[in-house]
Order: structure tokens, then C-alpha cells, then sequence
């Protein structure tokens, strides 16, 4: 009798595991989950769950709420390939979002920065993501708010995020309007030139963050009660930010008056040394202009030529280090025999126009034809 009742002890920790393992893994069990959930986080409100952990997962009319943040989200669906535990790894087969919104409904008093240097984070497991579907998206803060129709991509994320085919569809940003000062009419007011060079911060993502193929369109900003900014499509092949190092190829950009074709590459750190290159097509009224534009070197050593083709045709070539209060610069204009057609009759002469020096002490110089 004493054997059957020590079997018994034995074997009830093991029964009661089979029993939540069960729950967990039918249908049955997701209104304990529901409940436990509801339970162990405060103000978390869940309408429905369907679905077990061996198939598709899914929660509607998620609700929660704490002093400074709401979040709402209407349905979340996920499948979770359990064969990938195997491997350590967690392998999503997708996952569906519809109708997210979050609110800050309260700004925090703690305004102490953070100064302490980003440390570089890894996953603890690898995570592969077969697709993200995200409709209706919302996201409100108190001066300003950002909201989407629509993304799809899918990637994967381990010592480094990697997306592929990253689609956003209609971006609409909604920015406070500019505060403005008004002028001290007891102020000393100076015409004299000045200039204090920057303190550039180094900037580092603690992951690198790799995107092949991301499309954007349209996207709409608007700030206070100014006109909007249409942009009407965002592209580019490829997007990478590793470390301190930012490079993208064929980012282009379309709005209703210029589009622009770059690409380049730019460290944020040290000398912030860049390579760029870029085409820049302008269309405003009568007046049309195709900019192929090449900088290279860093912020302390840099060279630029830009070209204009179109309505008007120049030539601009200098260096310059903006990295010192002295301001180096030596920049010189160069342009053809051209007419100028807004004004009947109008010719510009072939010369050149060039600006050299430092802060203070500045010659310009310029030469043309009649």
C-alpha cells in the first residue's frame, strides 16, 4: 500500500505536467492562457485567443495600458515552427498584425540623459522570420505622430538584423509646428561673420542592421499648418548600418518637383569621412536642371564637384574643412555662354567666380565675357 502511495507522489508532478503540456498544445488551453495572461499583467485585457502553439496562434481585441502608454491592437497572428528548438533557434512562419495603435498619453519627468556608450547586443537565440504582415498602424505622441497602411518583409535576426523585400505603404508624419522667438529689440545686433565648428557625436547601433530591396509610397509630412511635403516613392537596393558605418546603393527618391538618385557611404565618427555620389533632376515652373554631384574625403578634408546641365549649365568645384572655426574654403563657379530665359533677350557670358579663404579674411574674385 505505502509503494502504491510513494508511485503515486512520483507520478503526480509528471500527470500534472502532461495535463498543462496538453493545454498548451490544444485548443483547450487558450482560455487558460487568456486568463493567466489577464492575471499576471496588470491592465492587460484580451477579448479572444484561437489556435495552439502547434499551429496558427492567434489574439484579438488585445488592450493594455499603464500611466504613460496605451497600446491597442485589434489581431495578432502567429506560427511558430517548434522543429527549430531542436537547433536553438526560433523559426516564425509568419506573423500578422492588424489595426496597432500606441498612445503616450503622458511624457515622463525624467529627463536625465543617458550618457553611458552603447553596448553592442546579440540575440540570445537566433531568430528567422518567414514573413511580417503589418496592416494599420498608429503610433501618437504629444507633438508629433507617424502612421502607415501597411509593411511586409521578412529576414532574420542574430548578431545582426538582416531584412529582405521591405515594403511600407502610405507613411503619413504629422509634425508640431516650428516655435518661434520672438527678437529682443534691446539685443546688440552684429553683422560680423562668425563661426564655431560642431562637436560631432559618434554615433553606433548596438546591432548592424542590414535591408536588401525596400520600397516606400507614398509618404506625407506635415508640420503645424504648413502645406505638406509630398514625397511619392522611396527606393533603394541596399542598406546597411555596421557599427558606425552607414553605406546605401541606388537610394532613389521621387517627389513631385526632383527626384534623386545617390549612392555612398558616411562614418559617424571621428572625421565623419564620406564618399558620395549623386543625381539630382529638378522641375519647377519653366526652369529644369539635371545635378550630378561627387564628394569624397571627410568633414576636416573634403572635395566636392557638382555639374548642372538644363536651363542652366555650371560647373562648381571646391574644398573645404568645416571642422575648424577658421572655415577654410576654396570654391570656384565656372559657366558657358548661356541665355537666360526668364528674361527676354537675356544672355550670361562664359566666366568664372572663386572664393577662397578663411573666416575673416575671405577674397572673392570673378572674371566673364561680353
Amino acid at each position: 500500500m505505502r509503494l502504491r502511495r510513494t508511485i503515486a507522489w512520483l507520478l503526480l508532478p509528471i500527470l500534472v505536467l502532461l495535463i498543462l503540456l496538453a493545454l498548451l498544445i490544444s485548443p483547450l488551453g487558450t482560455p487558460v492562457l487568456r486568463y493567466v495572461a489577464e492575471a499576471v499583467v496588470d491592465d492587460l485585457t484580451i477579448t479572444r485567443m484561437d489556435g495552439t502553439l502547434l499551429s496558427d496562434f492567434s489574439v484579438s481585441g488585445l488592450s493594455w495600458q499603464n500611466d504613460q502608454w496605451k497600446v491597442n491592437a485589434d489581431y495578432v497572428e502567429i506560427n511558430v515552427v517548434l522543429s527549430c528548438f531542436f537547433s536553438k533557434k526560433l523559426c516564425i512562419d509568419h506573423l500578422t498584425l492588424n489595426n496597432i495603435a500606441i498612445t503616450q498619453t503622458a511624457v515622463s519627468d525624467d529627463n536625465d540623459a543617458d550618457d553611458t556608450p552603447t553596448a553592442d547586443f546579440t540575440l540570445p537565440i537566433p531568430i528567422s522570420l518567414n514573413a511580417l504582415t503589418l496592416t494599420g498602424f498608429s503610433l501618437a505622441l504629444p507633438d508629433q505622430s507617424i502612421s502607415l497602411a501597411s509593411l511586409s518583409t521578412k529576414g532574420s535576426a542574430d548578431e545582426k538584423i538582416h531584412l529582405d523585400s521591405l515594403t511600407v505603404e502610405g507613411v503619413a508624419v504629422q509634425l508640431a509646428a516650428s516655435k518661434t522667438q520672438d527678437a529682443d529689440p534691446a539685443a546688440t545686433r552684429s553683422y560680423a561673420m562668425d563661426y564655431s565648428a560642431p562637436e560631432l557625436p559618434v554615433i553606433t547601433l548596438p546591432m548592424s542592421v542590414n535591408i536588401n530591396d525596400f520600397s516606400l509610397a507614398p509618404m506625407t509630412i506635415t508640420q503645424g499648418d504648413n502645406a505638406p511635403i509630398e514625397v511619392a516613392r522611396v527606393t533603394w537596393d541596399n542598406l546597411s548600418f555596421i557599427e558606425s558605418q552607414l553605406n546605401w546603393r541606388k537610394l532613389h527618391v521621387e517627389h513631385s518637383q526632383a527626384t534623386v538618385d545617390s549612392t555612398g557611404g558616411i562614418v559617424f565618427s571621428e572625421r565623419y569621412p564620406l564618399d558620395v555620389s549623386a543625381q539630382v533632376s529638378v522641375t519647377q515652373d519653366d526652369v529644369h536642371e539635371d545635378i550630378d554631384l561627387d564628394a569624397q574625403g571627410a568633414l576636416d578634408d573634403m572635395s566636392f564637384t557638382l555639374k548642372t546641365q538644363g536651363t542652366y549649365t555650371l560647373v562648381a568645384q571646391g574644398k573645404g574643412n568645416v571642422l575648424t572655426d577658421s572655415l577654410p574654403l576654396d570654391f570656384t563657379l565656372s559657366w558657358p555662354d548661356q541665355s537666360i530665359p526668364q528674361i527676354e533677350g537675356g544672355q550670361l557670358w562664359q566666366g568664372t567666380l572663386s572664393f577662397q579663404g578663411e573666416m575673416g579674411e575671405y577674397h572673392l574674385t570673378g572674371e566673364a565675357g561680353a
